[in-house]
């Protein structure tokens, strides 16, 4: 919804009204409908105007998938977990509920939820467990690539260093592909001169200063 040409600032969408519709179960057309302040040609809407995601409440729509045992469930345990946070419920409250739930063990995207949790609150022996929990998990080729770094992050920091330095060369052997290579080297080169890695080190002083050749000017 946005405006082609200038309605005049009175003629523009009351957002507000909008937002308030949406959330309360309106569809996106009559949300959007209701929102306009005069009808103009300036203004113009493209959508499903049937597109109704919060028609119903998220306790019911949680309770109907686990009438279903769907999979999406998973997806509002996170939508839960992320509204408790939003309301400023503490951070070690909604870490505990994450781990008592079942779901969580079957579910690599709330063990990697629990992971974040976890070292955001400095807790990083158990953000490790949950970020090794989640890479056991069925995962899309993004996810893993995000976990595998945030997991070798939480294993420098927990000076369990080999660990760390095992993972990063694992990471670029499973996507080779990745878009910033240097940046893993810049994690391997102190990693391998403090691990008495000498040969290691120069291959990675080496792989960084080729990366910095063929990097784009700016």
């Amino acid at each position: 919804m946005g405006c082609v040409d200038e309605p005049y600032l009175e003629g523009t969408p009351d957002v507000a009204v909008f937002i308030t519709r949406f959330l309360s179960g309106f569809s996106f057309g009559e949300a959007a409908y209701a929102s306009q302040n005069a009808l103009s040609w300036q203004t113009t809407i493209v959508g499903d105007p049937l597109y109704r995601p919060f028609a119903r409440s998220p306790t019911e729509l949680h309770q109907r998938l686990l009438e279903r045992h769907s999979k999406l469930l998973e997806w509002s345990h996170l939508f839960r977990v992320n509204r408790k946070l939003a309301s400023k419920l503490p951070t070690a409250q909604v870490i505990d509920e994450l781990e008592e739930e079942p779901m969580t063990k079957q579910s690599a995207v709330l063990e990697e939820k629990l992971g974040d949790l976890c070292f955001a609150a400095g807790t990083t022996p158990k953000a490790i467990d949950a970020y090794t929990a989640a890479l056991k998990l069925k995962t899309t080729q993004q996810q893993r690539l995000r976990i595998m770094l945030n997991l070798a992050r939480a294993l420098n920091v927990a000076l369990r260093e080999q660990e760390a330095y095992d993972l990063y060369r694992r990471f670029l052997k499973s996507f080779p592909d990745y878009p910033d290579p240097a940046s893993i080297y810049h994690k391997l080169l102190p990693l391998a001169n403090r691990l008495g890695k000498k040969q290691d080190a120069e291959y990675y002083q080496l792989q960084i200063e080729r990366q910095a050749d063929i990097a784009p000017a700016k």
